[in-house]
């Protein structure tokens, strides 16, 4: 399914209340959060995680060489990172933008992905992504 389907069926199906009609159980029961966030069992399929962009979280005043941090004359040209694959979940990611570029790091579960289903994942995460920036 695509987003927009998603959506349409999230505004649709009443699942957007139910969330509410859910989260307002926990605000009732606290215990209940505590325990839904301990247990072993991760509730998605993926994990994305955006870090935007990264130099303006840097704090250090170091020269820039072609918009790249260069501390010390080392020149960092990109930096990537991957939350761990929860269990359960088949996909962790993370997004981050450093010096004009995009990274998309992907890391899968090898037990409910094969390489090739990986590489394919990818592959299609790729082309979709260039297709965006046309």
């Amino acid at each position: 399914k695509s987003i927009a389907e998603a959506s349409r069926w999230i505004q649709h199906s009443g699942a957007a209340g139910m969330f509410l009609v859910v989260l307002g159980a926990f605000l009732k029961c606290t215990w209940l959060l505590r325990l839904i966030t301990q247990i072993p069992t991760c509730f998605s399929t993926a994990v994305v995680s955006n870090l935007g962009n990264i130099q303006s979280r840097m704090r250090a005043k170091v020269p820039k060489v072609d918009g790249c941090d260069q501390p010390g004359g080392l020149s960092i040209t990109n930096i990537s990172a991957v939350p761990p694959v929860r269990p359960g979940t088949a996909l962790s990611m993370c997004i981050t933008a450093y010096g004009g570029q995009l990274t998309v790091t992907t890391m899968t579960d090898s037990s409910q992905l094969t390489p090739s289903d990986s590489v394919e994942l990818t592959d299609l995460l790729q082309s979709q992504i260039e297709h965006l920036a046309l």
